[in-house]
């Protein structure tokens, strides 16, 4: 589902990481329909931990009902656990820092429209009243902010890319640090009803609408179920299904 070439190692370092073969070969260039729906279901440009999200809520929708024997069918491994609950955690997503000397104000905001959950920032004083802040993950940005301090805090200075901001102590350090992972917001009700509105065009060609696909199998129970089951996890269900059928006749077939 993921799509994702694992890195030089089977297992990552990101809250969330599953076990990804390393000889897994991922699809480049997907048609558009196909790439289109998978902005909707992970965003336009997913990093991992937000991915890694989306897709354990997805397979424990597919593994609450019958319709995960259509997943074992393409590989009857299963290496990941739906019921682990260890990223659903809010210690998970929160804001750090390198030093107690920088507060951190506000929320990260939604990452959903681009799927960009981690945010990592360089802070560092360049002279008497101006500092630059570094952002390194995607939308990367370099800012200097002018500051000054009144009772041994600075003014609020923005953390680019992101609705939080911070202040920074008087006399206490030159140069930190910043972490904050962002907490996906949409709810799957939500999803679908974007996936709702995706689109005809888009929804024919998933499920082959129009062509001999339509009336094989497992296609026209994956299109019975998105448009015609009345229960969220039956039609969101049959959507990934085919998503995933999609993405591995690409992988396969070429």
């Amino acid at each position: 589902m993921l799509n994702r070439k694992p890195d030089n190692i089977a297992y990552g370092g990101q809250p969330g990481d599953e076990y990804l073969p390393t000889d897994y070969v991922t699809v480049k260039n997907l048609p558009t329909y196909l790439q289109n729906l998978r902005n909707l279901l992970f965003g336009s440009n997913p990093d991992r931990i937000f991915s890694n999200y989306r897709v354990r809520q997805y397979l424990a929708v597919l593994h609450a009902t019958e319709l995960v024997e259509f997943v074992t069918e393409l590989d009857p491994r299963v290496t990941y656990d739906t019921d682990n609950t260890d990223l659903w955690s809010d210690s998970v997503f929160s804001i750090t820092t390198s030093a107690n000397s920088i507060h951190v104000i506000g929320e990260l905001g939604s990452p959903d429209a681009a799927g960009r959950s981690l945010h990592e920032w360089d802070v560092r004083i360049l002279t008497e009243t101006t500092l630059e802040v570094i952002r390194h993950t995607p939308p990367q940005q370099h800012l200097v902010q002018t500051y000054e301090f009144t009772d041994g805090l600075s003014n609020l200075l923005l953390l680019p890319g992101s609705a939080a901001k911070f202040r920074i102590r008087e006399s206490a350090g030159t140069r930190w640090s910043v972490r904050g992972i962002a907490r996906p917001q949409k709810d799957l009700g939500e999803i679908l009803h974007e996936l709702s509105s995706a689109g005809a065009s888009h929804m024919n060609q998933l499920f082959g609408v129009g062509s001999p696909t339509a009336e094989l199998e497992p296609f026209k129970t994956f299109r019975n179920l998105w448009f015609q089951h009345p229960e969220l996890s039956y039609r969101l269900g049959g959507l990934l299904l085919a998503v995933i059928y999609r993405t591995e006749e690409l992988r396969t077939h070429g």
